[in-house]
């Protein structure tokens, strides 16, 4: 299991066709426009509109910051995007993040966000979970689906 190394844990939201890629293994950067919750630790993976479900988690084992044409060509082969979409979603940006996802879980049954917590709402981006939240996604039955870190 996923253990923070940070003490807070970030409910990521992703469009569907990313997260089905994050949860295969096959997209292994999350590109952002800035380090979330400083770049290292836990993110969980919330598929946005039609999905609207927790689908996973994964531990992010190091950020890079550049600028965008620099990000391209460092994992345009990692990120699951196209060029054209990269450059749109940095367009007016110096600098951009790319999260290196070092271990994927896929829970096996994917979640509705009121079951992680009755009050909490899917974000425009990305929110903090508190620990109780955190640990009602981690105690959900979950496979591990990517593990690098011992090839990066």
């Amino acid at each position: 299991m996923a253990t923070s190394t940070n003490e807070h844990v970030v409910l990521l939201s992703v469009l569907p066709k990313y997260a089905d890629a994050i949860m295969s293994g096959t997209k292994t950067v999350e590109f952002r426009k800035c380090a979330i919750n400083g770049g290292t630790g836990n993110m969980v993976v919330y598929s946005s509109s039609p999905r609207k479900k927790v689908v996973g988690y994964l531990e992010i084992g190091k950020v890079d910051l550049a600028k965008p044409s620099t990000l391209w060509k460092r994992y345009w082969r990692s990120g699951g995007i196209d060029e054209v979409a990269f450059f749109k979603y940095y367009e007016g940006c110096a600098t951009g993040a790319c999260h290196v996802i070092y271990k994927v879980w896929r829970l096996d049954k994917p979640v509705a966000i009121t079951k992680v917590g009755s009050r909490l709402r899917a974000p425009q981006s990305f929110l903090y979970l508190t620990p109780k939240q955190w640990d009602k996604i981690r105690g959900s039955s979950a496979s591990l689906v990517l593990d690098q870190t011992h090839t990066t």
